[in-house]
């Protein structure tokens, strides 16, 4: 049974995201994905959003166009 719940993983997805947790952190946050549909939901959201963002070239459009983009690409992804 993990210890962390829904509101403290998703304060801590961004450095999970990041790999910049503690080990014991990560271990909870694992754990709670492995069991909580709704948190790995979020978490592939977040995760795909955050490798586009890293794929994607910076230089050429500002930050939110690029997160409209990414956001449009995604619900386009998910229709098929």
């Amino acid at each position: 049974m993990s210890l962390f719940d829904c509101k403290m993983v998703m304060e801590k997805i961004y450095e999970y995201l990041d790999q910049e947790l503690a080990e014991t952190d990560k271990e909870q946050i694992d754990q709670h994905l492995a069991d909580c549909n709704s948190c790995r939901a979020e978490f592939v959201l977040e995760q795909q959003i955050t490798q586009k963002i890293i794929s994607s070239s910076w230089n050429q459009i500002s930050i939110d166009e690029l997160v409209q983009r990414s956001f449009m690409q995604l619900s386009a992804e998910e229709e098929n």
